[in-house]
């Protein structure tokens, strides 16, 4: 994905797919969620990328809860 965003800074997809591996992946919560937001500044009508982040913050707030 970061290859993706290097050849085509437009490229959403690559975004969140960026954030979800850094997020859930790598642990790197505040660094996935920002790229997931990248991919929805770049298409806001992409529910895939709405559901995405909900998620994120979702789990963020359970987990902190715990």
């Amino acid at each position: 994905a970061q290859k993706a965003i290097e050849l085509d800074q437009n490229f959403s997809w690559a975004y969140n797919f960026l954030g979800l591996v850094l997020f859930y992946g790598e642990g790197k919560k505040e660094e996935g969620m920002s790229h997931i937001r990248k991919a929805i500044e770049l298409e806001p009508q992409n529910e895939v990328f709405q559901q995405n982040l909900n998620y994120a913050i979702s789990y963020q707030i359970i987990n902190n809860t715990r």
